[in-house]
């Protein structure tokens, strides 16, 4: 198996990660809005478009996160099953 592909493992980290810098960011973005209402401010045309990036952002990355998780599950071939049937239960005609 080469890096990159669904089984590694190090994906599932990294997704978790981009997922968390994702939540934190588009809290701070919002974090500035607020300030900027408090303060009498009209929010910047800037900060509502990165506000709306980040949360196209995250959607897209849960859904990437999600997608990766069904490619990575472990899937059962016809006829394996027999096979890993035959070693979790015990042999009768022992």
């Amino acid at each position: 198996m080469t890096a990159g592909e669904a089984g590694d493992p190090h994906v599932a980290e990294i997704m978790e990660r981009a997922l968390q810098l994702a939540e934190e960011t588009l809290e701070q973005i919002s974090r500035v809005a607020v300030e900027q209402i408090r303060k009498g401010v009209e929010s910047s045309n800037h900060i509502e478009a990165a506000e709306r990036d980040m949360r196209s952002a995250l959607r897209q990355l849960v859904l990437a996160q999600r997608e990766w998780e069904t490619r990575s599950a472990p899937r059962i071939v016809v006829g394996e099953h027999t096979d890993v049937i035959a070693e979790i239960t015990p042999n009768s005609s022992s």
